[in-house]
Protein backbone atom coordinates (compact mmCIF):
# COMPACT_ATOMS: atom_id res chain seq x y z
CA UNK A 1 0.00 0.00 0.00
CA UNK A 2 1.10 3.53 -1.09
CA UNK A 3 2.02 5.86 1.97
CA UNK A 4 -0.34 9.06 0.50
CA UNK A 5 0.37 11.31 3.84
CA UNK A 6 2.73 13.69 2.03
CA UNK A 7 -0.44 14.03 -0.75
CA UNK A 8 -2.37 14.60 1.18
CA UNK A 9 -1.11 17.31 3.41
CA UNK A 10 0.13 19.68 0.37
CA UNK A 11 -3.38 18.73 -1.12
CA UNK A 12 -4.58 20.84 2.08
CA UNK A 13 -2.14 23.23 2.12
CA UNK A 14 -3.21 24.10 -1.50
CA UNK A 15 -6.12 24.00 -1.09
CA UNK A 16 -6.07 26.73 2.01
CA UNK A 17 -3.69 29.04 0.24
CA UNK A 18 -6.80 28.62 -2.80
CA UNK A 19 -9.60 29.25 0.26
CA UNK A 20 -7.02 32.08 1.91
CA UNK A 21 -6.69 33.89 -2.18
CA UNK A 22 -10.52 33.43 -3.10
CA UNK A 23 -10.97 35.54 0.36
CA UNK A 24 -8.58 37.84 -0.57
CA UNK A 25 -10.24 38.25 -3.98
CA UNK A 26 -13.97 38.63 -2.32
CA UNK A 27 -12.53 41.24 0.46
CA UNK A 28 -10.49 43.64 -1.08
CA UNK A 29 -12.21 46.89 -2.31
CA UNK A 30 -10.39 46.56 -5.64
CA UNK A 31 -11.36 44.13 -8.32
CA UNK A 32 -8.60 42.15 -9.90
CA UNK A 33 -8.48 40.48 -13.39
CA UNK A 34 -6.93 38.98 -15.69
CA UNK A 35 -6.73 38.69 -20.20
CA UNK A 36 -4.75 37.29 -22.50
CA UNK A 37 -2.19 38.71 -25.19
CA UNK A 38 -4.84 39.84 -27.06
CA UNK A 39 -7.05 41.84 -24.43
CA UNK A 40 -9.60 39.71 -23.79
CA UNK A 41 -10.79 38.90 -20.63
CA UNK A 42 -10.39 35.77 -19.18
CA UNK A 43 -12.05 36.21 -15.11
CA UNK A 44 -12.83 38.71 -13.02
CA UNK A 45 -13.12 39.34 -9.50
CA UNK A 46 -16.62 39.40 -7.93
CA UNK A 47 -16.96 42.74 -7.02
CA UNK A 48 -17.45 43.43 -10.44
CA UNK A 49 -20.52 42.15 -10.30
CA UNK A 50 -21.35 44.52 -7.69
CA UNK A 51 -20.03 47.18 -9.11
CA UNK A 52 -21.62 47.10 -12.72
CA UNK A 53 -24.29 44.56 -12.49
CA UNK A 54 -23.07 42.65 -15.29
CA UNK A 55 -22.26 38.88 -14.58
CA UNK A 56 -19.19 37.35 -15.02
CA UNK A 57 -20.29 35.60 -18.55
CA UNK A 58 -21.40 39.11 -20.07
CA UNK A 59 -18.12 40.47 -18.97
CA UNK A 60 -15.69 38.09 -20.04
CA UNK A 61 -13.60 38.43 -23.79
CA UNK A 62 -14.78 42.45 -24.53
CA UNK A 63 -18.13 42.15 -22.45
CA UNK A 64 -16.63 44.33 -19.78
CA UNK A 65 -16.79 47.63 -23.13
CA UNK A 66 -20.48 47.54 -22.72
CA UNK A 67 -20.37 49.12 -19.13
CA UNK A 68 -17.73 51.75 -20.20
CA UNK A 69 -19.13 55.88 -20.34
CA UNK A 70 -19.66 56.46 -24.65
CA UNK A 71 -17.19 59.67 -23.94
CA UNK A 72 -14.18 57.14 -22.89
CA UNK A 73 -14.72 54.46 -24.77
CA UNK A 74 -12.59 55.72 -27.47
CA UNK A 75 -9.60 57.08 -25.18
CA UNK A 76 -9.83 53.00 -23.18
CA UNK A 77 -10.01 51.29 -26.58
CA UNK A 78 -6.55 53.56 -27.77
CA UNK A 79 -4.83 52.95 -24.18
CA UNK A 80 -5.96 49.38 -24.01
CA UNK A 81 -4.53 49.04 -27.71
CA UNK A 82 -1.26 50.75 -27.23
CA UNK A 83 -0.27 48.79 -23.93
CA UNK A 84 -1.31 45.56 -25.73
CA UNK A 85 1.01 46.28 -28.87
CA UNK A 86 4.03 47.70 -26.85
CA UNK A 87 3.69 45.78 -23.69
CA UNK A 88 3.57 48.98 -21.72
CA UNK A 89 1.59 48.55 -17.83
CA UNK A 90 -2.02 50.39 -18.29
CA UNK A 91 -3.20 52.64 -15.80
CA UNK A 92 -6.21 55.10 -16.98
CA UNK A 93 -8.72 56.70 -15.45
CA UNK A 94 -12.84 56.50 -16.83
CA UNK A 95 -16.41 55.85 -16.25
CA UNK A 96 -18.51 52.52 -15.70
CA UNK A 97 -21.96 52.40 -15.73
CA UNK A 98 -22.36 51.01 -12.20
CA UNK A 99 -25.52 48.89 -11.33
CA UNK A 100 -27.65 51.87 -9.64
CA UNK A 101 -27.51 52.92 -13.31
CA UNK A 102 -25.35 56.45 -12.57
CA UNK A 103 -21.68 56.52 -14.16
CA UNK A 104 -18.70 56.23 -11.38
CA UNK A 105 -14.80 56.52 -11.84
CA UNK A 106 -12.57 53.71 -11.81
CA UNK A 107 -8.64 53.45 -12.36
CA UNK A 108 -7.93 50.42 -14.22
CA UNK A 109 -3.94 49.38 -13.75
CA UNK A 110 -2.39 46.43 -14.94
CA UNK A 111 1.03 44.51 -16.06
CA UNK A 112 2.02 41.87 -18.15
CA UNK A 113 3.76 38.84 -17.51
CA UNK A 114 6.48 37.80 -19.90
CA UNK A 115 7.93 33.78 -20.35
CA UNK A 116 11.55 33.20 -20.51
CA UNK A 117 11.33 34.45 -24.24
CA UNK A 118 9.92 37.57 -23.36
CA UNK A 119 7.02 36.89 -24.99
CA UNK A 120 3.59 38.00 -22.87
CA UNK A 121 1.78 35.39 -21.65
CA UNK A 122 -0.70 36.86 -19.26
CA UNK A 123 -1.85 40.31 -18.35
CA UNK A 124 -3.03 41.18 -14.47
CA UNK A 125 -4.70 44.16 -13.35
CA UNK A 126 -6.91 45.48 -11.06
CA UNK A 127 -9.75 48.42 -10.90
CA UNK A 128 -10.49 50.75 -8.46
CA UNK A 129 -12.99 52.91 -7.99
CA UNK A 130 -11.50 56.06 -7.07
CA UNK A 131 -14.94 58.24 -8.24
CA UNK A 132 -15.37 60.37 -4.92
CA UNK A 133 -11.71 61.22 -4.88
CA UNK A 134 -11.66 62.13 -8.70
CA UNK A 135 -14.82 64.60 -7.93
CA UNK A 136 -13.05 65.51 -4.93
CA UNK A 137 -10.74 67.11 -7.53
CA UNK A 138 -12.52 68.16 -10.13
CA UNK A 139 -14.25 70.47 -7.44
CA UNK A 140 -10.85 71.42 -6.21
CA UNK A 141 -10.04 72.26 -9.45
CA UNK A 142 -13.25 73.92 -10.09
CA UNK A 143 -12.93 76.18 -6.91
CA UNK A 144 -8.87 76.93 -8.24
CA UNK A 145 -10.75 78.43 -11.35
CA UNK A 146 -13.18 79.92 -9.29
CA UNK A 147 -10.82 81.65 -7.41
CA UNK A 148 -8.77 82.70 -10.14
CA UNK A 149 -11.79 84.12 -12.29
CA UNK A 150 -12.89 86.24 -8.95
CA UNK A 151 -9.16 87.43 -8.08
CA UNK A 152 -8.54 88.39 -11.82
CA UNK A 153 -11.54 90.36 -11.49
CA UNK A 154 -11.04 91.91 -8.35
CA UNK A 155 -9.80 95.60 -8.12
CA UNK A 156 -6.92 94.66 -6.01
CA UNK A 157 -3.80 92.61 -6.85
CA UNK A 158 -4.50 89.12 -5.12
CA UNK A 159 -1.32 86.62 -3.94
CA UNK A 160 -1.25 83.61 -2.73
CA UNK A 161 1.70 81.70 -0.73
CA UNK A 162 2.45 78.21 0.34
CA UNK A 163 3.44 77.22 4.14
CA UNK A 164 7.21 78.29 3.31
CA UNK A 165 6.63 81.97 1.59
CA UNK A 166 7.00 81.00 -1.77
CA UNK A 167 3.67 82.82 -3.82
CA UNK A 168 2.46 80.13 -6.01
CA UNK A 169 -0.41 82.53 -7.52
CA UNK A 170 -0.74 86.37 -8.55
CA UNK A 171 -3.77 87.59 -10.16
CA UNK A 172 -3.56 89.24 -13.40
CA UNK A 173 -3.86 93.04 -12.13
CA UNK A 174 -0.48 92.24 -10.58
CA UNK A 175 0.69 91.27 -13.65
CA UNK A 176 -0.55 93.77 -15.70
CA UNK A 177 1.11 96.41 -12.84
CA UNK A 178 3.76 95.32 -12.86
CA UNK A 179 4.85 93.89 -15.86
CA UNK A 180 6.13 90.95 -14.35
CA UNK A 181 5.18 87.54 -16.61
CA UNK A 182 3.84 84.61 -13.73
CA UNK A 183 6.82 83.50 -14.00
CA UNK A 184 8.98 85.68 -13.32
CA UNK A 185 6.85 86.85 -9.86
CA UNK A 186 6.22 83.37 -8.75
CA UNK A 187 8.24 82.20 -5.80
CA UNK A 188 10.21 85.30 -4.48
CA UNK A 189 9.99 87.12 -7.92
CA UNK A 190 7.87 89.53 -6.65
CA UNK A 191 10.46 91.53 -4.66
CA UNK A 192 12.44 92.85 -7.39
CA UNK A 193 9.45 94.67 -8.13
CA UNK A 194 9.86 96.46 -4.54
CA UNK A 195 11.76 100.08 -4.50
CA UNK A 196 15.50 99.05 -3.43
CA UNK A 197 14.84 101.25 -0.73
CA UNK A 198 11.38 99.04 0.67
CA UNK A 199 12.52 96.08 -0.19
CA UNK A 200 14.81 94.79 2.68
CA UNK A 201 12.07 95.80 5.26
CA UNK A 202 9.50 94.51 3.52
CA UNK A 203 10.92 91.04 3.29
CA UNK A 204 12.02 91.46 7.17
CA UNK A 205 8.35 91.83 8.14
CA UNK A 206 7.31 88.79 5.53
CA UNK A 207 9.66 86.66 7.05
CA UNK A 208 8.93 87.55 10.26
CA UNK A 209 5.34 86.77 10.18
CA UNK A 210 5.54 83.56 8.31
CA UNK A 211 8.03 82.08 10.92
CA UNK A 212 5.07 83.08 13.59
CA UNK A 213 2.31 82.16 11.04
CA UNK A 214 0.71 85.71 11.84
CA UNK A 215 -0.94 88.11 9.54
CA UNK A 216 1.63 90.61 7.64
CA UNK A 217 0.78 94.18 6.57
CA UNK A 218 3.44 96.42 4.67
CA UNK A 219 3.25 99.90 2.82
CA UNK A 220 6.40 100.31 0.32
CA UNK A 221 6.90 101.78 -3.23
CA UNK A 222 6.08 98.89 -6.09
CA UNK A 223 7.33 99.58 -9.77
CA UNK A 224 4.82 100.11 -12.56
CA UNK A 225 5.51 98.59 -16.03
CA UNK A 226 5.91 101.70 -17.41
CA UNK A 227 8.66 102.38 -14.94
CA UNK A 228 6.78 104.45 -12.42
CA UNK A 229 6.05 104.03 -8.56
CA UNK A 230 3.12 103.38 -6.73
CA UNK A 231 2.61 103.47 -3.27
CA UNK A 232 0.96 100.28 -2.46
CA UNK A 233 -0.10 98.38 0.91
CA UNK A 234 0.28 94.75 1.22
CA UNK A 235 -2.01 93.04 3.56
CA UNK A 236 -1.77 88.83 4.24
CA UNK A 237 -3.67 86.80 6.05
CA UNK A 238 -2.25 83.06 7.44
CA UNK A 239 -4.24 80.59 6.00
CA UNK A 240 -5.09 76.96 7.91
CA UNK A 241 -6.43 73.25 7.39
CA UNK A 242 -9.54 72.13 9.75
CA UNK A 243 -6.98 70.51 11.97
CA UNK A 244 -4.74 73.97 12.27
CA UNK A 245 -1.94 73.04 9.84
CA UNK A 246 -0.73 75.98 8.55
CA UNK A 247 -1.29 76.29 4.69
CA UNK A 248 0.41 79.70 4.17
CA UNK A 249 -1.00 82.92 3.01
CA UNK A 250 -3.11 84.83 0.85
CA UNK A 251 -3.22 88.38 0.66
CA UNK A 252 -4.26 91.46 -1.61
CA UNK A 253 -2.60 94.71 -3.00
CA UNK A 254 -3.97 98.35 -2.59
CA UNK A 255 -2.67 100.93 -4.84
CA UNK A 256 -2.87 104.15 -2.56
CA UNK A 257 -0.40 106.51 -4.95
CA UNK A 258 -3.77 108.74 -5.17
CA UNK A 259 -4.73 108.58 -1.55
CA UNK A 260 -1.05 109.03 -0.22
CA UNK A 261 -0.36 112.18 -2.80
CA UNK A 262 -3.79 113.38 -1.02
CA UNK A 263 -2.87 112.99 2.71
CA UNK A 264 0.66 114.55 1.86
CA UNK A 265 -1.17 117.52 0.29
CA UNK A 266 -3.88 117.34 3.44
CA UNK A 267 -0.87 117.43 6.06
CA UNK A 268 0.98 119.89 4.00
CA UNK A 269 -2.69 121.80 4.11
CA UNK A 270 -2.69 121.41 7.73
CA UNK A 271 0.50 122.44 8.58
CA UNK A 272 0.39 125.45 6.27
CA UNK A 273 -2.82 126.57 7.93
CA UNK A 274 -1.27 125.74 11.67
CA UNK A 275 1.38 128.03 11.07
CA UNK A 276 -0.46 131.00 9.96
CA UNK A 277 -2.96 129.48 13.13
CA UNK A 278 0.38 129.67 15.23
CA UNK A 279 1.44 133.09 13.53
CA UNK A 280 -1.14 135.73 14.39
CA UNK A 281 -0.86 137.82 17.14
CA UNK A 282 -4.13 137.87 17.91
CA UNK A 283 -6.17 135.05 20.09
CA UNK A 284 -7.38 131.94 17.84
CA UNK A 285 -9.76 129.88 19.11
CA UNK A 286 -11.95 126.90 17.53
CA UNK A 287 -15.06 125.76 19.60
CA UNK A 288 -17.83 123.69 19.23
CA UNK A 289 -21.35 124.92 18.76
CA UNK A 290 -22.31 124.86 22.64
CA UNK A 291 -18.95 127.24 22.61
CA UNK A 292 -16.79 124.91 24.21
CA UNK A 293 -13.01 125.53 22.96
CA UNK A 294 -11.37 122.57 20.82
CA UNK A 295 -8.18 124.46 19.83
CA UNK A 296 -6.49 127.56 20.76
CA UNK A 297 -3.44 128.62 19.13
CA UNK A 298 -0.38 129.91 20.55
CA UNK A 299 -1.23 133.99 21.32
CA UNK A 300 -4.23 132.29 22.82
CA UNK A 301 -2.39 130.10 25.50
CA UNK A 302 0.46 132.52 26.63
CA UNK A 303 -2.48 135.04 27.01
CA UNK A 304 -4.34 132.26 29.31
CA UNK A 305 -1.58 130.91 30.49
CA UNK A 306 -1.79 127.57 29.02
CA UNK A 307 1.14 125.17 28.40
CA UNK A 308 1.39 124.02 24.76
CA UNK A 309 -0.63 120.53 24.57
CA UNK A 310 -1.89 121.48 27.57
CA UNK A 311 -6.10 120.66 27.59
CA UNK A 312 -8.21 123.40 27.37
CA UNK A 313 -10.18 123.30 30.58
CA UNK A 314 -11.47 126.50 30.71
CA UNK A 315 -14.24 127.70 28.75
CA UNK A 316 -15.60 131.07 27.45
CA UNK A 317 -17.66 131.75 30.68
CA UNK A 318 -14.37 131.08 32.76
CA UNK A 319 -12.54 134.16 31.53
CA UNK A 320 -15.77 136.50 30.69
CA UNK A 321 -15.79 139.39 33.43
CA UNK A 322 -19.07 141.17 33.71
CA UNK A 323 -22.28 139.52 33.28
CA UNK A 324 -23.37 141.76 30.54
CA UNK A 325 -20.15 140.69 28.69
CA UNK A 326 -21.69 136.55 28.99
CA UNK A 327 -25.03 138.33 27.71
CA UNK A 328 -22.94 139.29 24.29
CA UNK A 329 -21.11 136.34 23.91
CA UNK A 330 -24.77 133.90 24.22
CA UNK A 331 -26.03 136.31 21.74
CA UNK A 332 -22.99 136.21 19.47
CA UNK A 333 -22.90 132.44 19.54
CA UNK A 334 -26.24 132.11 18.55
CA UNK A 335 -25.27 134.19 15.12
CA UNK A 336 -22.86 132.13 14.65
CA UNK A 337 -25.07 128.90 14.98
CA UNK A 338 -27.25 130.55 12.94
CA UNK A 339 -24.69 131.21 9.41
CA UNK A 340 -24.07 134.61 10.37
CA UNK A 341 -21.16 136.41 11.44
CA UNK A 342 -20.77 138.15 15.15
CA UNK A 343 -18.72 140.81 16.50
CA UNK A 344 -18.77 142.19 19.75
CA UNK A 345 -16.38 143.50 22.79
CA UNK A 346 -15.85 141.55 26.03
CA UNK A 347 -13.70 141.79 28.94
CA UNK A 348 -12.24 139.01 30.00
CA UNK A 349 -9.52 137.91 32.82
CA UNK A 350 -6.02 137.20 31.93
CA UNK A 351 -3.26 134.39 33.17
CA UNK A 352 -2.35 137.06 35.89
CA UNK A 353 -6.18 137.16 36.68
CA UNK A 354 -5.85 141.30 35.28
CA UNK A 355 -8.94 142.44 32.78
CA UNK A 356 -8.06 142.98 28.98
CA UNK A 357 -10.83 144.09 26.75
CA UNK A 358 -11.04 142.41 23.84
CA UNK A 359 -12.75 142.59 20.30
CA UNK A 360 -14.25 139.46 19.11
CA UNK A 361 -15.14 138.28 15.85
CA UNK A 362 -16.79 134.78 15.39
CA UNK A 363 -17.55 132.77 11.93
CA UNK A 364 -18.95 129.49 11.36
CA UNK A 365 -17.27 126.34 10.07
CA UNK A 366 -19.17 124.92 7.45
CA UNK A 367 -19.51 121.23 7.32
CA UNK A 368 -20.08 119.44 4.17
CA UNK A 369 -24.19 119.00 4.52
CA UNK A 370 -23.68 123.15 4.38
CA UNK A 371 -24.76 123.35 7.72
CA UNK A 372 -22.16 124.96 10.91
CA UNK A 373 -20.29 121.98 12.48
CA UNK A 374 -17.73 124.36 14.60
CA UNK A 375 -17.56 128.26 15.45
CA UNK A 376 -13.80 130.33 14.53
CA UNK A 377 -13.06 133.01 16.61
CA UNK A 378 -10.69 135.71 17.01
CA UNK A 379 -10.01 137.64 20.07
CA UNK A 380 -8.12 140.80 19.91
CA UNK A 381 -6.59 142.55 22.67
CA UNK A 382 -7.49 146.31 22.19
CA UNK A 383 -6.87 146.86 25.98
CA UNK A 384 -4.11 149.45 25.22
CA UNK A 385 -6.21 150.87 22.54
CA UNK A 386 -8.97 151.18 24.77
CA UNK A 387 -6.80 152.97 27.58
CA UNK A 388 -5.38 155.19 25.02
CA UNK A 389 -8.75 156.30 23.65
CA UNK A 390 -10.05 156.91 26.95
CA UNK A 391 -6.34 158.53 27.85
CA UNK A 392 -7.36 160.79 24.70
CA UNK A 393 -11.03 161.28 25.59
CA UNK A 394 -9.95 162.49 28.78
CA UNK A 395 -7.26 164.84 27.61
CA UNK A 396 -10.08 165.86 24.97
CA UNK A 397 -12.61 166.81 27.89
CA UNK A 398 -9.89 168.10 29.55
CA UNK A 399 -8.92 170.67 26.75
CA UNK A 400 -12.11 171.45 25.75
CA UNK A 401 -13.14 172.39 29.35
CA UNK A 402 -10.10 174.11 29.22
CA UNK A 403 -10.94 175.68 25.98
CA UNK A 404 -14.48 176.68 27.46
CA UNK A 405 -13.09 178.58 30.28
CA UNK A 406 -10.54 180.46 28.53
CA UNK A 407 -13.69 181.66 26.14
CA UNK A 408 -15.23 182.76 29.06
CA UNK A 409 -12.33 184.51 30.32
CA UNK A 410 -11.65 186.16 26.81
CA UNK A 411 -15.28 186.61 26.53
CA UNK A 412 -15.87 188.72 30.10
CA UNK A 413 -12.10 190.62 28.75
CA UNK A 414 -14.13 191.68 26.12
CA UNK A 415 -16.84 193.62 27.76
CA UNK A 416 -14.84 195.22 30.19
CA UNK A 417 -12.60 196.24 27.49
CA UNK A 418 -15.69 198.37 25.80
CA UNK A 419 -17.75 199.88 28.86
CA UNK A 420 -16.88 203.60 30.16
CA UNK A 421 -14.27 203.77 32.84
CA UNK A 422 -14.12 205.44 35.79
CA UNK A 423 -11.75 208.29 36.69
CA UNK A 424 -10.81 206.25 39.55
CA UNK A 425 -10.09 203.63 37.43
CA UNK A 426 -6.73 204.88 36.07
CA UNK A 427 -3.28 203.05 37.31
CA UNK A 428 -2.40 206.43 39.07
CA UNK A 429 -5.39 205.72 41.37
CA UNK A 430 -4.47 202.23 41.52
Amino acid sequence: MEDITVLRRAEETLRAREEHYRSLIELHPQVPWTADPTGAILDVGPRWSEFTGLSEEETLGSGWAKAVHPKDAAMVRQQWQRSLLGGDPLNIEYRLLSATGHYRWFRARAIAKRDAAGEIVRWYGVLEDVDERRRATEALRESEARFRAIADDAPVMIWVADPSGDTSFFSRLWLETTGQSEAEALGFGWVDVIHPDDREKVQEAFFSATAGKAPVRSEYRLRRADGSWAWVIDVGQPRFSDDGAFLGYVGSVLDITERRAAELAQQESQAFIRSIFDSSPDCVRVLDLEGRPLLMNKAGRRIFGLAEGAPLTKTTWDIVGKDADAQKVLEGWAKVRAGETARFEITVRDANDEERCMDVIAAPIIGREGKPVRMLSIWRDITAAKRASEEISRAQRTAEAAADQLSSVLESNHGQRHAPRSPMAHPLFE
